[in-house]
Formats: structure tokens, sequence, C-alpha cells
């Protein structure tokens, strides 16, 4: 419930800033997504499959809010990640810089061992560089502080306008985690996505 009124908060305040309303709405699919996990004293093992997400974004230039949602489907586990939270972005045409600080959820469900998750909070620094009038290179760096975990996650890609409307991009993303007893889980994709703007 804290959770909930602390962001219920953060998006209030950035209402007064949202007078014109910019957004984006979008789906990816992750061709190749692995899972390594290593147990100490036991050794690792990886798993791999294919992964869905959807993303929604809207605010203005400098401020917004956003909620994403994956699914990662696996030989071995089924992975499903959730995140929702706030961001500022400041920048010109040559590029952008944005912070983001999100809610991070995370449900894991391994074949023949069972099922578990963690929440918390999650910090992302990144940017983007244009190429052209058209396209861009970005990257992100975050940390993850959750309840028996914690971690990191780097993304970085290119992403480019078909059109004023249609967004395309490509990127590779790994996420790492380590819980209280030391077991680290590494989920590594390369997406490709359409985002529709607004």
């Amino acid at each position: 419930m804290k959770k909930i009124i602390l962001y219920t908060l953060l998006a209030t305040a950035a209402l007064p800033a949202m007078a014109e309303t910019t957004g984006k709405v979008g789906l990816r699919f992750s061709f190749q997504s692995e899972l390594d996990i290593t147990i100490p004293g036991l050794g690792s093992g990886d798993t791999d499959g294919n992964a869905f997400g959807l993303y929604g974004e809207v605010g203005n230039s400098e401020i917004f809010g956003y909620v994403d949602r994956q699914s990662n489907n696996l030989d071995d586990a089924d992975v499903d990640e959730t995140r929702f939270g706030v961001g500022v972005r400041g920048g010109n045409d040559t590029g952008t810089v944005e912070a983001r600080f999100e809610h991070y959820d995370v449900d894991l469900d391994l074949d023949g061992i069972g099922e578990g998750g963690d929440d918390g909070f999650g910090i992302h620094l990144g940017g983007a560089l244009a190429l052209n009038e058209k396209a861009s290179a970005f990257a992100s760096f975050g940390i993850f502080s959750l309840d028996e975990s914690d971690g990191t996650e780097f993304q970085f890609g290119v992403r480019g306008n078909v059109s004023d409307e249609v967004e395309l991009y490509g990127a590779y993303r790994v996420a790492s985690l380590e819980d209280d007893v030391d077991v680290e889980y590494d989920l590594t994709d390369m997406r490709v996505g359409v985002n529709i703007l607004f």
C-alpha cells in the first residue's frame, strides 16, 4: 500500500508539467532470451527461449510516466517482469539524457523446482545520440534494490522513425540479480520492437 501511495503522489506531482501531452505504446519480441542461474557449491545452468513485451509511456518532453511488462517463455522456466515508474528527460536534436525511478517486480517459475519472486525499486540512467535525422543509438544502466535481492541492468540499441507515428528499434538487454543466499540470475534478451507515437 505504501508503494501505491508513493507512486500516486509522484504521478500527481507530474501532472502540472504535462500541458502538451505526448507518448508511445509498443510491442516487442525477444527472439533470443536466456536465463543463467549460478548456485554456490552446485554450479550453474541455463535455459533459453523467447519473450514478448508491452510498453506504454505518457508525458511531455521533460517528464513522463511509464509501464512495462515482459513475459519470458523459456524451455525450462517462465520469467515475468513488471515495472512502472516516472522519468525525467532533457536534451536537443543531437542527443538526450534521462533518469527513471521505478517499481520492479519479477516472478520466476522453474520446471521441477517451483515458483518464486521478488520486488522493489530500480533507478536507471540513460541517453540517446542522434545518428541522423531519423535514427539514434541509445543505452541505459540501472540498479535494483529488491526485498530479497539486488542487481543491475544494462541495455543498448538503435531506433529509427519510419514515419512521424511509427518507431522501430532493436536492443540487447541483460539484467543480473543476486539474492540473499548468493544465488545469481542473469536474464539476457535480443529485442526488436515497434512503438506507435502520439
